[in-house]
């Protein structure tokens, strides 16, 4: 039998877990992108206190906690309404982060928080669901297995990665109900 995988909203009780399992699956897979590996700017921009309380606030985002029977195994974070090339902020949803600690990764709950997003995505009837993804590594590859194409080319923005590591697609998914 497979073990139960839930997707828990985040809220001021369970916000510290979120970034620390955030800020433990990140350094897991992402290192290799920063100067002297260090995440410092995408760390604070993204799992300080501050900077997920300010994202809680907004009704626009969504963030989840994955539990793989009641231990936090990963992160999920979705904005709701963002436009992308073609496709209006009503039309479109971006999967911003999907990361689960090493250990777990291999074991489906990848799939089962990626079917958990598109289930959202089309109760709020959604055309698409999109997201960035380095051009390099098994994020691409898995995302190229469950449907996402290729938009367009991109560059990851922040000054401190390494110049090889920046390039990025736009990964695309059209949803049908």
């Amino acid at each position: 039998m497979t073990p139960e995988v839930v997707f828990e909203a985040v809220h001021a009780g369970n916000q510290e877990t979120y970034s620390q399992v955030g800020i433990r699956s990140y350094i897991q897979h992402y290192l290799h992108l920063w100067k002297n590996a260090d995440p410092g700017p995408y760390i604070r921009n993204g799992f300080s206190r501050d900077a997920v309380a300010r994202e809680l606030k907004d009704p626009g985002n969504a963030h989840y906690l994955i539990l793989r029977e009641n231990v936090p195994v990963g992160i999920i974070k979705i904005i709701r309404d963002r436009e992308v090339s073609g496709f209006s902020p009503q039309h479109a949803m971006l999967l911003e982060r999907l990361y689960l600690l090493q250990e777990y990764s291999g074991k489906g709950i990848g799939k089962q928080a990626l079917d958990f997003v598109t289930d959202e995505a089309l109760k709020m009837g959604k055309r698409v669901l999109w997201l960035d993804t380095m051009r390099k590594g098994p994020a691409l590859l898995f995302y190229r297995k469950h449907g996402f194409v290729v938009l367009e080319e991109k560059t990851l923005h922040y000054p401190d990665s390494i110049e090889e590591e920046r390039p990025m697609y736009i990964l695309i998914k059209s949803l049908k109900p």
